[in-house]
């Protein structure tokens, strides 16, 4: 029996006693996804914001938690919603806080009274189950990515399988660019998404790891009047209504960035940024060897580190594999998986400026 309850840190009222609002503040209702569901500003665990190979921390020490909290110092001053601060509380569902932690797992609409919150993805996920919270502590931000994490189960229920991977970076204004492309440096906290599979624990009425009390993304200010909602996730789907009440289909965060500017909650257009960049043709693609048995190569005319999306898929359309990469020295090399049996598949490559498919049979 797991028997759960929290206070808001402001107070100490209990979260349920919070009244409903009657006004609410929702700033800057930009477009906030990068093009082509690419993810360029993904920073890899194990990596910097410059993609040199760097030791990460594991989330309370690499101890097994459910609902737990660390806080952390920042080298850096980080301002959101007006205040600076120089730590930040590390929570493992889904959101850090500041002034406080938050052990609450049951995820409310934005916008909250009591925790002023950067929520990549609000909801209950278990540590304990499977997965990891990993983080990184630079000179000038602070990047957590929770990877391969499930959701919360009761206790003798089988698990489902679903996991969600997702990232948040935040920065004192100074990062000009990630993996060595252009970013805005106005967009002081970005949300990255990868595979997002679930969206609600058991104790906040998920069945299956959906349904129930919606996951929430999106900044609050913890006033109970200011925030800025992106939007609210139960189902499986890509339908996406940002913005509003409607709720969302949790595979429409799949290969996206979301970004804001801390200090206000504004939304920062990464489209707008990324348009600055360099076109690019698929013009000189080559697919070799197919058949392939190990390894198989693409030969672009792509300019080294540009980010490209690649998609395989088998001939029912299942996804066989999906990830970003980066084009170096002309090529692009993948190593064949496990689960890739003979036969014969599409692969599809998406990135700044157009797109490239092809079929590629594997023996």
């Amino acid at each position: 029996m797991r028997l759960r309850i929290y206070f808001t840190l402001i107070g100490l009222l209990p979260l349920f006693l919070v009244a409903q609002q009657a006004k609410r503040e929702v700033s800057g209702q930009g477009r906030t996804l990068a093009v082509n569901n690419a993810l360029p500003y993904w920073v890899e665990p194990g990596m910097d914001a410059d993609k040199q190979p760097v030791a990460y921390r594991s989330f309370n020490r690499h101890t097994s938690c459910d609902d737990c909290s660390e806080t952390i110092s920042l080298p850096f001053d980080f301002t959101f919603y007006g205040n600076t601060y120089r730590s930040v509380y590390l929570n493992a569902n889904g959101n850090i806080t500041f002034g406080g932690s938050l052990a609450t797992f049951t995820p409310e609409s934005f916008c909250l009274k009591g925790p002023m919150m950067v929520a990549p993805f609000f909801a209950d996920a278990d540590l304990q189950k499977g997965g990891e919270l990993k983080y990184l502590i630079a000179d000038h931000y602070f990047i957590a990515t929770w990877t391969g994490v499930t959701h919360f189960h009761q206790q003798g229920e089988s698990p489902t399988g679903l996991t969600n991977t997702f990232q948040v970076l935040i920065h004192d204004g100074t990062l000009t660019a990630i993996n060595g492309i252009d970013f805005p440096a106005n967009a002081t906290v970005l949300f990255s998404y990868r595979d997002m599979q679930w969206t609600t624990g058991h104790s906040s009425g998920g069945v299956g790891g959906l349904g129930g009390t919606a996951a929430t993304v999106g900044l609050n200010q913890g006033d109970g009047l200011t925030c800025h909602a992106f939007g609210r996730f139960d189902h499986e789907g890509e339908d996406l209504t940002p913005y509003s009440e409607t709720l969302s289909g949790v595979s429409a965060l799949d290969y996206r960035h979301i970004a804001f500017n801390g200090a206000d909650a504004s939304a920062v257009d990464l489209e707008a940024s990324q348009s600055r960049q360099p076109q690019f043709s698929a013009t000189e693609w080559k697919l070799f060897p197919n058949p392939c048995t190990t390894t198989f190569r693409l030969q672009t005319d792509l300019a080294n580190d540009v980010p490209v999306t690649y998609v395989l898929r088998d001939i029912t359309g299942r996804l066989a594999d999906r990830q970003v990469v980066y084009a170096e020295s002309g090529e692009i090399a993948f190593e064949r998986q496990d689960s890739w049996a003979p036969g014969m598949y599409f692969v599809e490559i998406t990135f700044e400026g157009g797109h490239w498919s092809s079929t590629l049979l594997i023996r």
